[in-house]
């Protein structure tokens, strides 16, 4: 059993640091206490991490904490000691964490809510930083001063272990976040990224957390037709693949799984080019690289075949099996990552929801599984939608007067353009192809030189802003997330012009997201602790899972708090109501 509290002292040399027992040993536990209670009240800022018996914030449990409010003292607390959960819990102070929506969720499990957190993790993601777990940074940015050992080194029982084993082992889990922010927020205030510490990033956690401990009800019905479905059109492929491989190359029970046969079957028996060398230098053979052999789809109906089979696949493995492995109480609880995208877009995991395909009929199929909660309240999905966010953004990063006036007028923006660039509206789709290849980069370069003949603004701001990556060597979006660009001056022609997208993705979509987070965070400002639920964030997508009977309020709030007003042009939503993800038709025609 877990005692109330453990207390060390840290003892800091200029090579490592020793962790040892209270020298004073006629203090009892209970004086302990008083010492540790009064330097965490005194302080404003304390440092937080929970030891749990994993990872998962759904199914683990926590076991303990260890709290610091300098560098000097460190102390392992029981979950149940109310001394010291009131003070972490008390929102006047700045609880410093590693990984703060993991600690948040943790403490939220045993009834502590604790809020105004400060992440370390996403300010060493934000400094760009290569590695950021804590185990690093000890070693990267503190030099070791802090000899952290990660949880996953622990080979006694938590359960069994004794207060000052808990404490010998895990006081410095708090010391080292408190050390890091020491260091980090100079560094965040000299890059000109503290704003976006601190508007942006930390008040995104909490929702987060919420989002991830709620999770979304899956309807296993489907989930189960789905995946009837897709055994049967494996098999039919599989079995078109193994007619046309015999008739072409005479090779029989080929296993398209194994990336040894596939690369044989296509690129020694087909003849197909390899791809380049660099991307696949430490591999011992080219892979069957969907984005390589998609190139070659006219060339063989085999390729086709292939990657249609591979996709069905994935589909399958991922969204029907992977799934109902990780479903808990009928619920799916994907995680929510800030720190894995340079462009500040979140991104999902176990499962990765952003890969589902949303235009795609089979995606939509996926997302019908995605329902809402049966419940007595008659439950329904509000699912809101961006509209045209990221054109939007570029025209007012432009100052392009004719997109912003069309936006602003509410005139069809692609029809526009097909008739200035093309002379035709019926150029509508390759109109609007090109609005979305113009912003990274792409196209074909007649039709971008027309584009940029009818709207100059747009080539100006293009061509300033690329002179910008080559003089600073960075992007930055809107709230000021910096991207580094690596150095033009050692780039090959390709690399810049790679770069030069990379860079200009990051301006707008990056924006984008931030103008995400920034309305959900005031959503759900107004809505915790109630029965509207966030649930999911893809995209240019926010879902919620919540009784009918709110849904006119919630929409409200919806055009409130998510339409960006700070622009040239205001970035509009659109809210859709359904039984699930997939099958949602507009407000408005839903309340006829």
């Amino acid at each position: 059993m877990i005692l109330d509290a453990g207390h060390t002292n840290l003892i800091s040399t200029k090579d490592s640091s020793v962790l040892k027992k209270s020298e004073s040993d006629e203090l009892n536990s209970l004086e302990h206490e008083v010492q540790c209670l009064r330097d965490l009240q005194l302080s404003d800022t304390i440092a937080v991490d929970i030891e749990s018996s994993g990872v998962n914030v759904v199914t683990d449990v926590p076991y303990g904490y260890s709290v610091a409010a300098n560098q000097n003292s460190a102390y392992f607390v029981g979950m149940h000691n109310r001394l010291f959960s009131d003070i972490v819990a008390d929102e006047r102070k700045t609880k410093i964490c590693h990984n703060a929506k993991f600690d948040r969720s943790m403490f939220k499990k045993s009834g502590i809510e604790i809020n105004n957190l400060c992440d370390t993790i996403i300010a060493a993601h934000l400094l760009e930083l290569p590695f950021i777990s804590l185990e690093d940074l000890s070693y990267s940015v503190l030099w070791n001063k802090v000899n952290h050992k990660p949880y996953t080194s622990y080979d006694r029982p938590i359960e069994l272990s004794t207060p000052q084993e808990l404490s010998d082992f895990f006081c410095t889990h708090a010391i080292g976040p408190l050390l890091l922010w020491d260091k980090f927020q100079r560094d965040l205030r000299a890059d000109n990224l503290w704003n976006c510490f601190w508007q942006v990033e930390m008040p995104l956690v909490p929702v987060l957390s919420d989002m991830e401990l709620t999770g979304t009800y899956i309807d296993q019905t489907k989930l189960d037709e789905l995946g009837i479905y897709y055994d049967g059109k494996i098999s039919l492929l599989k079995e078109a693949l193994d007619h046309y491989v015999y008739n072409t190359t005479g090779i029989k029970d080929i296993n398209y799984n194994s990336p040894d046969q596939v690369a044989e079957l296509f690129y020694n028996k087909l003849n197909i080019s390899k791809p380049p060398s660099w991307t696949y230098r430490n591999k011992k053979r080219p892979g069957g690289d969907k984005e390589h052999l998609e190139q070659f789809i006219g060339k063989s109906p085999i390729i086709a075949l292939y990657l249609k089979y591979k996709a069905y696949l994935h589909l399958k493995s991922t969204y029907v099996t992977g799934i109902k492995k990780r479903l808990i109480n009928g619920r799916i609880h994907t995680n929510f990552n800030q720190t894995k995208t340079r462009t500040s877009r979140l991104s999902s995991s176990d499962p990765n929801l952003q890969n589902i395909p949303k235009r795609w009929s089979e995606g939509k199929q996926i997302r019908k599984a995605f329902a809402a909660t049966p419940s007595d309240s008659d439950n329904i999905i509000l699912k809101v939608d961006f509209d045209q966010m990221e054109l939007r953004d570029f025209a007012c990063w432009a100052n392009c007067i004719p997109l912003i006036d069309a936006f602003n007028s509410g005139r069809d923006v692609h029809a526009e353009t097909a008739i200035r660039v093309f002379g035709d509206i019926k150029k509508r789709p390759e109109a609007k192809t090109l609005h979305y290849q113009l912003i990274y980069g792409g196209g074909i370069a007649e039709h971008r030189n027309m584009f940029f003949t009818m709207y100059p603004e747009a080539c100006r701001w293009l061509a300033s802003t690329h002179n910008n990556f080559r003089i600073f060597g960075y992007a930055r979006t809107r709230y000021g997330r910096k991207r580094t660009l690596r150095n033009y001056e050692t780039m090959s022609v390709m690399e810049c012009e790679h770069a030069d997208r990379e860079g200009v993705s990051t301006i707008v979509q990056g924006s984008c997201a931030e103008y995400v987070k920034l309305g959900m965070r005031k959503l759900w400002n107004e809505t915790k602790n109630s029965d509207i639920k966030m649930i999911l964030q893809v995209h240019d997508e926010v879902v919620f899972d919540m009784p009918r009977k709110y849904l006119n309020d919630v929409v409200e709030l919806v055009y409130k708090h998510l339409t960006y007003r700070e622009l040239q042009t205001p970035l509009t939503v659109t809210p859709e109501v359904g039984n699930n993800w997939g099958n949602t038709i507009e407000y408005d025609k839903y309340c006829e």
